[in-house]
């Protein structure tokens, strides 16, 4: 059985209101995606959930998350090293391995479009209008232990 999380245990451990959640959840930045009866939210979504209330601490509006966490959520599923940095982000490396353990998602604008990206370091992205950066890895660290 997967581990699942409530509304109200997303809100405590993203450090959101139970209000914000589920306005997160109505317009499918947060996606509940397990359960038949009563849906509740995987820990992918929630670590997801914690890295969009980072965003919107920083002023950016729910909407305006969605087609980034999209994209995001497609290259967790699609790219084994993105998956793996994520991974890695929120776990920690093992002992033997000595490498980059950030996970940072840059979201950049201009007038004509947004994109986004991940990478290993918190670099900006040249030549656009605006650019918000967020380390997942401090975020997570931020958050404390998950507890299903």
């Amino acid at each position: 059985m997967d581990i699942s999380f409530s509304r109200d245990q997303v809100a405590e451990w993203a450090r959101l209101t139970r209000p914000q959640v589920n306005h997160m959840c109505n317009i499918g930045l947060i996606l509940s995606e397990i359960g038949q009866v009563r849906k509740r939210i995987s820990v992918r979504e929630l670590q997801l959930a914690a890295g969009s209330a980072a965003f919107m601490r920083l002023g950016m509006q729910p909407k305006d998350l969605i087609a980034p966490f999209e994209w995001l959520r497609e290259q967790l599923e699609t790219d084994a090293n993105c998956a793996l940095r994520f991974k890695y982000a929120v776990n920690g490396l093992p002992k033997v391995e000595h490498a980059i353990t950030d996970f940072w998602l840059a979201i950049y604008a201009d007038a004509d479009e947004w994109k986004a990206h991940w990478s290993n370091t918190g670099a900006p992205i040249e030549g656009k209008e605006a650019c918000v950066l967020v380390n997942f890895k401090t975020v997570f660290e931020n958050c404390g232990d998950l507890h299903g």
